[in-house]
């Protein structure tokens, strides 16, 4: 996976390059310009709604009650089909899009689903340390607490330096 992201860094513009070329020598420039420029429009409305509908859910009213796991799947397809269709490309775009369709939100919903209850799953078993192996691994006990003794209340103050270190100084 890791090597996954630098490869996507490198071939995804070279991709969206070339179709620019090829997009461009069919339709021409201006054209394309115009595509270019509307997805962006159009990524940056879907954002801007949603991102509205999603602080109407985070209000301190709503809060009290609990959001689907389907509208918040939704709501996070459509900003980011809205953040693909705003970065320039036809490539990003056709992913922005493809975002935008129910039957491909399910399947992503599906997707992360199952991710999701399989990580809970093994936290679930991993996190709790009272379980191994379907057994308790609890040991009671009792503790004692030991306090620090306190600090005396004069503490002993050093002897002033006198020049002569024979003969001390004193003390005032």
């Amino acid at each position: 996976m890791r090597a996954a992201v630098p490869f996507l860094f490198l071939v995804v513009p070279l991709i969206e390059i070339a179709l620019f070329v090829v997009v461009g020598d069919l339709i021409g420039l201006w054209l394309t310009l115009a595509a270019t420029l509307f997805s962006a429009v159009l990524g940056i409305v879907l954002i801007r709604s949603q991102g509205r509908a999603a602080m109407t859910h985070l209000r301190p009213g709503a809060a009290a009650t609990a959001v689907p796991l389907a509208s918040v799947l939704v709501g996070a397809s459509v900003v980011a089909a809205g953040m693909l269709l705003l970065v320039p490309g036809f490539l990003t775009d056709l992913l922005g899009l493809s975002l935008l369709l129910p039957p491909v939100r399910r399947r992503l919903g599906r997707l992360i689903g199952a991710r999701v209850r399989h990580a809970a799953t093994a936290a679930g078993a991993r996190g709790n340390p009272d379980f191994h192996d379907g057994r308790s691994t609890t040991i009671e006990g009792e503790a004692i607490v030991i306090d620090d003794p306190p600090a005396p209340e004069n503490p002993p103050r050093p002897l002033p330096r006198s020049s002569d270190p024979l003969r001390p100084r004193d003390p005032p």
